[in-house]
């Protein structure tokens, strides 16, 4: 059975190892204020259903920013526990950008400003690790190996890599696959010492990602995925 979620998980340990090497390889960044947060509701005479919609809007935003500022671990346990609890006591301002009220719904579009102080003793306060800070552009390199006995697995394996090129995240990885036949007789040394030719390749080694892939059929059909990650940071490997 092919594991859609490879590549998520090889985000997710992505994250963790250069959030350990990423200072001093930063751009300030702030993200405390979440843009556009829509909400729509049924209109109902019996509720105050502009301030239900605020309540919303901000436990939206505040799980929009905590995608973005804490690491992965982190942010799912805070998803798991954010049950009814309100945030507006984080709140600095709420921008009003559009509302429209008729018989049968409510929809508003809201800017929440928070304030970083308070969010900060939030996650502290709750031992998450988090990050205020955006990295520089690091380009990543994905070879998958056995392209041709693998030629679905390939396809898969590079098209999720693709969906995560506009993901915002604080770390901005400028994601390669390697699909050219000119990569099938590529070896891992050769690939992890990037000894290959291509266009968005630098000779600067100081921050790049080399992530590789070999595939291996084990008992019953089942395919075994061989993943091997070389990371760059401030000259430092991991």
């Amino acid at each position: 059975m092919i594991n859609h979620r490879i590549t998520k998980l090889l985000k997710i340990i992505l994250f963790f190892s250069v959030y350990i090497l990423l200072i001093g390889n930063i751009l300030a960044d702030s993200y405390f204020t979440v843009e556009n947060i829509e909400i729509k509701l049924d209109f109902d005479t019996d509720r105050d259903i502009r301030n239900l919609a605020i309540e919303e809007a901000q436990t939206k935003a505040i799980i929009e920013l905590s995608e973005k500022l804490l690491s992965p671990n982190d942010y799912q346990i805070f998803k798991k526990n954010i049950n009814k609890e309100s945030f507006s006591y984080l709140v600095e301002s709420i921008e009003f950008i559009d509302e429209v009220i008729t018989e049968d719904f409510y929809r508003g579009v809201f800017n929440i400003n928070f304030n970083p102080y308070k969010v900060r003793e939030y996650y502290t306060s709750r031992s998450f690790i988090f990050s205020e800070v955006k990295s520089k552009e690091m380009k990543v390199f994905i070879n998958f190996d056995q392209k041709e006995s693998f030629f679905i697995l390939n396809n898969i394996w590079n098209t999720k890599w693709s969906e995560t090129q506009n993901t915002e995240n604080n770390l901005n990885l400028y994601i390669n696959t390697l699909n050219d036949s000119y990569f099938d007789d590529l070896s891992l040394d050769s690939f992890l010492s990037g000894d290959f030719d291509h266009s968005e390749l630098i000779k600067d080694f100081s921050n790049i990602i080399f992530i590789w892939c070999e595939p291996k059929l084990i008992s019953e059909g089942n395919i075994q995925f061989e993943i091997i990650s070389k990371i760059i940071i401030n000259n430092k490997n991991t």
